[in-house]
């Protein structure tokens, strides 16, 4: 591969990392404001916690 087709899907991939950063922070802050005290930190332990009654 050539150092600018390198570029490009660096470009890329710069390009989606930060729009997943964005995605991942305005999801905390809403998980925040509808009661889930530490955002997906407190949603992931919730799920987890369900998760393992049902078993």
């Amino acid at each position: 591969m050539k150092e600018h087709e390198l570029l490009r899907k660096l470009a890329l991939l710069e390009s989606k990392e930060d729009h997943l950063e964005t995605e991942i922070q305005y999801l905390d802050d809403l998980l925040k404001r509808v009661g889930f005290e530490k955002g997906i930190f407190t949603l992931k332990a919730a799920a987890e916690a369900i998760i393992a009654s049902s078993y």
